[in-house]
Parts: C-alpha cells; sequence; structure tokens
C-alpha cells in the first residue's frame, strides 16, 4: 500500500529511503569499499614497476600482468568455494567486518614483501602472487557481503531505488579514488620525506578506510540484515512473520468453515489444540504444524498456496 505522511499526502520511495540509516549507511559504504579497491588495481602494478631502491620490483608489464593472471583462479575458486560456506558460517554482517579487516590487514603488509626484491625472484613472485591473491578473496568477500546487506536493507518494493543510490556512491568512489590515491602515490615517490610519508602512505590509507568500514559496520548496521527486510504489514501482534507451508500429498483437499484456518497434525508433530480455530476477529496464530488455510471457498486447493503469510 502507498505510504502517506501525516498530513495524508503520499510519500515518495526516494524520500522513504533517504530516511531510513540503514539503508544509507550500507549504500554509502558501497563507495568506501569499491574506490579503494580500484584504488589497488591501480596501486598495486604502480608499486611493482617502481624501481628496486624505492620499494618496488622494476617489473615489466609482461611481468605484472602473470602475477595478476595468477591470482585469478585464487580468486574464482574462492568465490565458488570458500565464499558460500563463510556466508552460511557467519552470515553476511559478520562476514563483512572479517573480510574488511582481512583485506586492511594484507594491504599493511603488502609492501613488506619489497624486502625480499634483492634476493631470488623467485621468491618475490611467489609472495607477490600470494598477497594479491590474499586481498582479492578479501575485496570478493567484502563486496559480495555489502551486495547482500544493501538488498537485506530495503523493502522489495524499494530495491531498485536503493541500488540506484548505492551505484551513485559507488561511481563516486570509483571516480575519486584513483585519481586522489595515484596523485597521492606520485608525491610520496618525490616528497624525500621518511615514513610514514613515503610511499608507504597510500596503503596506510587505504588500510584506514578498510578498517574504519568494520567498524561503520560493527556499530551502526543492525545484525537483522542477514535477513530480508519484511513489511510491517506482513507481521503480527508478536512481531513475528508466522509462514504456513503446504504439503500437496499431506493435505489434499481441506475444508473448513469460512473465515477459519485449519490446523492438521501432521505425523509427530502437534497443533497445540489450534485445530479449527476461527480467525475471523483478526488475530494471529502460529503453531508448530503446518497449515492449511480455507478462504471464502470450503474445499480450496492448498496444492495452489505453497507458502503464505498468517497477518493479522
Amino acid at each position: 500500500p502507498e505510504q502517506v505522511d501525516t498530513a495524508g499526502a503520499p510519500v515518495s520511495t526516494l524520500r522513504l529511503v533517504c530516511g531510513d540509516p540503514a539503508i544509507m549507511l550500507t549504500t554509502l559504504l558501497y563507495g568506501l569499499v569499491g574506490g579503494p579497491g580500484m584504488l589497488m588495481d591501480e596501486l598495486f602494478p604502480l608499486w611493482v614497476m617502481t624501481q628496486l631502491g624505492a620499494g618496488g620490483f622494476g617489473m615489466r608489464t609482461q611481468q605484472i600482468g602473470l602475477v595478476l593472471a595468477a591470482a585469478g583462479p585464487v580468486q574464482l575458486a574462492s568465490q565458488l568455494l570458500l565464499y558460500p560456506r563463510l556466508a552460511n558460517k557467519f552470515g553476511c554482517h559478520a562476514l563483512f567486518r572479517f573480510a574488511a579487516l582481512w583485506v586492511g590487514f594484507v594491504v599493511f603488509f603488502m609492501p613488506l614483501v619489497s624486502l625480499t626484491n634483492m634476493g631470488p625472484p623467485a621468491i618475490s613472485w611467489v609472495l607477490l602472487i600470494l598477497a594479491f591473491s590474499a586481498m582479492a578473496i578479501g575485496r570478493v568477500a567484502t563486496l559480495t557481503s555489502l551486495f547482500v546487506l544493501i538488498n537485506n536493507s530495503a523493502l522489495p518494493a524499494q530495491r531498485g531505488t536503493v541500488n540506484g543510490i548505492g551505484q551513485s556512491w559507488a561511481a563516486t568512489g570509483r571516480f575519486l579514488w584513483p585519481w586522489g590515491g595515484a596523485s597521492l602515490f606520485a608525491w610520496t615517490q618525490s616528497n624525500g620525506l621518511a615514513w610514514p610519508l613515503d610511499y608507504l602512505l597510500t596503503f596506510y590509507t587505504v588500510t584506514i578506510v578498510m578498517w574504519t568500514n568494520a567498524a561503520l559496520c560493527h556499530w551502526f548496521l543492525p545484525r537483522s540484515l542477514d535477513k530480508a527486510k519484511v513489511p510491517t504489514s506482513a507481521k503480527g501482534d508478536d512481531g513475528e512473520v508466522h509462514l504456513m507451508k503446504m504439503d500437496e500429498d499431506t493435505l489434499g483437499q481441506q475444508p473448513c468453515e469460512t473465515g477459519q484456518y485449519e490446523a492438521v497434525e501432521l505425523g509427530d508433530m502437534e497443533t497445540d489444540d489450534h485445530d479449527g480455530l476461527d480467525l475471523s476477529g483478526g488475530h494471529d496464530v502460529g503453531v508448530s504444524s503446518e497449515l492449511a488455510m480455507c478462504g471464502d471457498d470450503p474445499g480450496i486447493d492448498v496444492a495452489e498456496i505453497e507458502e503464505t503469510q498468517l497477518v493479522k
């Protein structure tokens, strides 16, 4: 139903979503995650191309391409095999925090790989591939979890608008961060200053932002975003959503009187003495058994109703 303000005037979807703190923060995080990610895609080649004495590896473009290509299968395998297990075990809210912390941790220590640039090249190559792969795995987990949180922060009818806001933040971040980060890295290469204002400053900046993202999620985003947002009208007086699943083979045709919900006992499940309870007064009932819902037409075919909500 269309929502109205206190004066009875319709409220636009944009106004509704802009007034929701969870929506605004999750979409803002998209820009704060996507921007640094684009910067690292730009910063990594610039760093490894830098001369050995300046903290780089003096690599050529072909060598950089091989390092990035070697990390590709690891990123693909993590997306297909590792991420689904972690998301099911911890939830997207916790996984976003852990992944953001992990990316910040990897970026913070990544420049230490340059300590091996005077040794055997094979060692540097292996460490660079591992470091970039570890960062890529964290970025995939961070972004994928954030996409789920963004969608769960909004009602189904609002998701188009919400994702449009998120893409706007992401586009802004992906425009500003590569420009600002590359300029910062170029400045640190020529400023002649000591740590922490040398080339490491850009890496530290990305680390601080990613850890800030994890803190924002921890302190300001509700854990309820692990589940899809449900309209208020779909909840009972107890604040819970009561779902009823129909089993065609067990229930078949269930005649009952108009305006009633008939509880049906299945196997060892209890009906909690709600059989045939008249709900015409508009009460919410949740029972541990599966329910068949009867409407104005006795003998309704419950096979046509696979999942519905018991609402007031």
